[in-house]
């Protein structure tokens, strides 16, 4: 971010006297009015680097505006005057939000995805299916109010789902700085962002209620403690007496307090199921980096081209690395790990599998805090993290109490504490509530940073025999919530990421046998799986095992041309489709021949080819002599109507009748299509 690099070399030309100064105005609450001051005790130590880093973790993108104010008030109107150029050659220019995609189903999502359950779907196994089969079309944030609903009416409600990880925060983040500088949401008088985090505060408080043109927006609705009845009928809220703000809450969602205010609200998919339909006007999408879009981050993240282009060609060669890199929060941790590593080892292995990046990571947020605080201190301030993780994540909590806090060993205020000392890794709010009363809740910043101090935890107690116990119960689970968690555990059961993790676990003797024992039971589950979701989640975890056999025997087959396809198992199928998710290559071409010139491989492949569209172009089909039945042509007008770069489509040698060239025609009559050519030789019918 161009504005943070300004406000570190403005910074750097105060004296420090000045700097001093600086950092006491940030602490007055006062001074700075409706803007959240910072603590002393996180200041105190804090050099320049620090500082800017707790001011945009603080007020993100308002944090040069911050600074411009402070420096007014110390009369350095030259280093005011230097910020407000450098905003003024950045307005307008692109920025991280417009590589987020959002999309939107063309039936307005009214319908929520059709009757899909809470909770259908975990994230990370998500990342692997394919997409909704409806067609949907690019959404901007700045015009998302602007859509027509189905009923005809511009959207009053918007629902915007994503996994973690994704954005959601940050494109909020961004409408309400456009609307505040005047480029965006101008129809609003009044906007009021909420993090959903932040109303667990005022659980069963009460609040007055008014009237007026406005815009709320609910960032996060997935991550709070309140208790939202939308099923229970209750007479019209009475706006003359104090409401719990549940109620406040779910009467604004179902338009029984205030109708003619809009509503955007930011969640997981699961929660996002729990929305009463028929309160939602439109449903859209955020989808994370395309692959250029990864390398694009990475180009803008490090202005020497050479790291770079290093850190670009290791995300590629690591099939974890590149399929969690879709995820601009991910992307995030793996640039400051890898420049990290970069610095501290000339030279040496880069962090390749998922487990082994959270380890740096952690290990980088000990070294950065053990110079200011005391490192034993600072060690046990992990330990119990991590215990808190792993007894709220059985509890399937992802925003704790103070009660919740207590539970787990950690008074409230040691766990306040903590987030002062790793603000990367966990956050507290705080507020008053309407009696005067201090209240907090906590929250990791990121539910794989919970999930891995979780298997921290475990990996700690129970090595020797957590690996099985842990693996059957992931299998158990019908929505894969522990799955990123055993993932953690397979990886932490590493000596060597037990060595780099070695101030906070101690290294087994000898693990190389009981990961060998892990990883044969690992496929012998594979075999008896016919789900491959599930034998997908197991090659992950042999990937965190560093057991890399099963895909190598397909990856050999493909490059010898010997994938002989009738004698493929489920885990070979899934091993194919886990090697062309993960692959670092654009699929320009897509030959069905290569694999078998069959229906049925088409229709084995034809859902990872659909997800690999949305992230990497594919210019040409070629499913020639294929014997394509009414079954495959459906599904691939579903595809044509999606919002993919196929531009070439060669069905030659197959005998589609009448009824197949209508069933495709409804695809290519989709205003999605982007097909420019499509072959049909010895066919009547023409389309170009």
């Amino acid at each position: 971010m161009a504005g943070v690099i300004d406000l570190l070399e403005a910074l750097e030309d105060l004296g420090d006297g000045e700097f001093k100064k600086f950092k006491w105005y940030l602490q007055q609450g006062e001074f700075l009015k409706t803007i959240p001051s910072i603590p002393k005790s996180q200041l105190e130590k804090s050099d320049r680097p620090d500082t800017v880093d707790l001011m945009v973790q603080t007020y993100s993108r308002q944090c040069v505006e911050v600074a411009r104010r402070v420096l007014q008030r110390m009369k350095r109107n030259d280093l005011v005057e230097r910020l407000s150029n450098a905003a003024s050659q950045s307005a307008g220019q692109a920025v991280p939000v417009q590589t987020c995609r959002t999309s939107t189903p063309t039936c307005d999502g009214a319908e929520n995805q059709a009757g899909e359950p809470a909770g259908e779907q975990h994230e990370e196994r998500a990342q692997q299916e394919e997409p909704a089969p409806e067609p949907a079309r690019p959404v901007t944030v700045s015009t998302v109010f602007q859509h027509l609903s189905r009923r005809g009416q511009s959207s009053s409600t918007v629902v915007t789902k994503g996994g973690a990880g994704v954005g959601k925060s940050f494109l909020v983040q961004r409408f309400v700085s456009d609307w505040a500088e005047k480029r965006a949401g101008q129809e609003f008088h009044l906007l009021f962002p909420f993090d959903a985090q932040q109303l667990c505060l005022w659980r069963g408080e009460s609040f007055d209620q008014s009237e007026f043109k406005l815009l709320f927006v609910i960032d996060g609705l997935d991550q709070n403690l309140l208790e939202l009845d939308f099923i229970s009928r209750t007479n019209e809220p009475d706006v003359r007496k104090p409401t719990r703000v549940e109620k406040l809450l779910a009467h604004l969602v179902t338009r029984k307090l205030l109708p003619s205010a809009r509503l955007w609200i930011t969640t997981r998919p699961d929660a996002a199921n729990q929305i009463p339909p028929e309160s939602v006007d439109l449903v859209t999408e955020l989808r994370g980096f395309t692959d250029p879009q990864k390398e694009d981050y990475f180009r803008r993240r490090f202005r020497d081209e050479e790291r770079a282009r290093r850190i670009i060609s290791h995300m590629k060669t690591s099939p974890s690395l590149h399929i969690m890199c879709h995820m601009p929060a991910f992307c995030c941790i793996t640039a400051a790990v890898l420049e990290d590593v970069l610095e501290r080892r000339e030279g040496g292995e880069l962090p390749s599998a998922l487990t082994q990046m959270y380890a740096e990571f952690l290990v980088m947020q000990l070294n950065h805090t053990k110079t200011k605080y005391v490192p034993e201190k600072c060690l046990q301030c992990i330990r119990s993290l991590a215990k808190l993780a792993f007894q709220q994540l059985l509890r399937d909590k992802a925003v704790f109490s103070e009660e919740d806090v207590r539970g787990s060993g950690l008074e409230a205020r040691a766990a306040s504490m903590c987030s002062e000392w790793f603000p990367q890794i966990f956050k507290t709010f705080s507020g008053k509530t309407p009696d005067n009363y201090q209240k907090k809740v906590f929250c990791f910043t990121q539910s794989r940073i919970q999930m891995f101090l979780a298997a921290l935890h475990v990996i700690s107690s129970l090595l020797s025999k957590v690996q099985k116990t842990a693996l059957r119960r992931a299998l158990k689970d019908p929505y894969g919530k522990l799955d990123l968690f055993l993932r953690f555990i397979m990886g932490l059961s590493l000596q060597q990421n037990q060595v780099l993790l070695q101030d906070l676990l101690t290294p087994a003797e000898s693990t190389s046998c009981s990961n060998w024992k892990t990883s044969r039971y690992i496929k012998r589950k594979m075999s008896e799986s016919t789900s491959p979701d599930r034998i997908i989640f197991m090659l992950h975890c042999l990937n965190e095992l560093r057991d890399d056999s099963v895909v190598e025997e397909v990856q050999l087959a493909l490059r010898s041309g010997r994938l002989s396809t009738d004698k493929l198992s489920a885990a070979h199928w899934s091993s194919l489709v886990f090697i062309l998710l993960s692959s670092e290559k654009h699929l320009d071409v897509f030959d069905l021949r290569k694999y078998s010139a069959s229906e049925e491989v088409l229709l084995q492949l034809l859902p990872v080819l659909k997800k690999r569209l949305l992230i990497s172009p594919a210019f040409l089909f070629r499913l020639t002599g294929c014997k394509l039945s009414e079954r495959s042509l459906e599904v691939l007008s579903v595809v044509l109507s999606s919002h993919s770069d196929l531009k070439e489509l060669d069905l030659s040698e197959n005998d589609l009748q009448d009824s197949g060239v209508k069933l495709l025609s409804v695809g290519l009559q989709s205003p999605n299509c982007k097909l420019e050519r499509l072959r049909l030789v010895h066919q009547c019918h023409c389309y170009g």
